[in-house]
């Protein structure tokens, strides 16, 4: 972990997280708590104190809890990934939303390859419900973040295409009635987006 004034840095005060694991990402949740989202073959979710980040002294705090496993039986879908990997999670109009892909191997059917899911929880610590759809779309390794013209986008390994596999990828993404991820893309070539003022972009 690092800290900086501007998101493009320069970062300082890099330090290991301890007890954490290779992709962890945070979510900073409503009331100024801060979790770690951590991948060990499932994905975990455990608070993390950050008072002492400037000091180069971060600690997980409390429990350490399984929220989405790779057993994919709890959405009756036979295949299920190899491990759990990248998670990522926002929050948006006071719901959770937790992405994370993993690699499925080949089958007869074709449906191998390396996937995304999405779950969906009312507060970081779940319970939180896997999509139905299992596979969400193709890719992986996502990063999600307010777009130029008001919607989410996310950023991610593409896999669909000869064209993008392997590459970072960038598109938009919506939030349907249901409350389900719809992602759009993979795109290719470029693609434009209107710019909303900042005031009607979207907030957490």
């Amino acid at each position: 972990m690092g800290v900086a004034d501007r998101i493009d840095g320069p970062y300082g005060h890099i330090t290991y997280i301890p007890g954490g694991a290779c992709d962890t990402s945070l979510l900073e949740a409503a009331g100024g708590r801060t979790y770690a989202v951590i991948p060990a073959g499932d994905v975990f979710v455990q608070e993390i104190g950050l008072t002492g980040l400037r000091e180069d002294r971060v600690k997980l705090i409390g429990e350490r809890r399984r929220v989405v496993t790779c057993d994919n039986r709890d959405i009756d879908l036979d295949t299920r990934p190899e491990y759990l990997e990248g998670p990522w999670a926002v929050r948006r109009g006071g719901k959770h939303f937790l992405f994370y892909a993993g690699p499925y191997k080949d089958t007869p059917a074709g449906q191998g390859g390396y996937w995304a899911g999405v779950a969906y929880a009312d507060s970081p610590l779940g319970p939180w419900t896997k999509d139905p759809r299992g596979k969400v779309f193709w890719g992986g390794h996502v990063a999600v973040f307010d777009g130029p013209d008001g919607r989410l986008w996310f950023s991610y390994r593409g896999e669909m295409h000869k064209e993008v596999r392997g590459f970072l990828c960038i598109d938009p993404m919506d939030i349907d009635a249901a409350g389900r991820i719809q992602p759009v893309g993979p795109s290719i070539g470029e693609m434009a987006a209107p710019l909303l003022p900042a005031a009607r972009r979207t907030n957490p």
